[in-house]
């Protein structure tokens, strides 16, 4: 079988996207790019068995759906046009972070993006994802990736704090246009 290396930044995002316990990697992958499930036998892990999330015991049911792991049914994404678009969130991340000196912690960006954003969010956005986080919060996270991607958010900051590069400074100046 291939291997791959994937950088932090994109082992992140695919812990984001991850069931802990649940998912391997290539399940993350499989379900990101709209394939079906791999046969439990021949991809899966040797000595064990899928529990059925109905009963809540093992019982070697495979999840039919497109999409659902062995362990629990997931849920279906929203509906395209029915979220805030992610590009919608990084105006406000570089405007959080330029008024916060250009750098703050995660969760201070986050809340305070909630707060400038919160009258565009839709009774979707504000439900919990399958892994329990509010959406809008997960989307926010996404956001930042991208703005990452873009160079506009140094990937070398520590851990939970974000920090815009000399660029982001500038797109923040210029009112989050890049």
């Amino acid at each position: 079988m291939p291997e791959i290396t994937v950088d932090n930044d994109v082992f992140a995002a695919m812990q984001e996207e991850a069931t802990a316990l649940v998912d391997r990697p290539n399940d993350v992958l499989r379900r990101k790019f709209g394939l079906e499930p791999a046969d439990a036998e021949a991809d899966g892990p040797k000595g064990t068995e899928p529990v059925d999330s109905e009963s809540g015991g093992s019982g070697g049911a495979k999840a039919s759906r497109r999409g659902a792991t062995p362990a629990r049914r997931r849920r279906r994404r929203a509906p395209r046009g029915q979220l805030l678009p992610e590009p919608a969130y990084e105006a406000p991340i570089l405007a959080v972070l330029w008024d916060r000196g250009g750098e703050a912690p995660a969760r201070e960006v986050t809340d305070a993006v909630g707060e400038l954003i919160g009258d565009q969010l839709t009774a979707l956005d504000r439900e919990r994802t399958s892994s329990g986080e509010i959406r809008w919060r997960n989307r926010t996270q996404f956001a930042r990736l991208a703005l990452v991607k873009q160079g506009l958010i140094d990937r070398s900051a520590p851990r939970g704090i974000w920090r815009l590069t000399a660029s982001g400074q500038r797109a923040a100046r210029r009112g989050g246009r890049g």
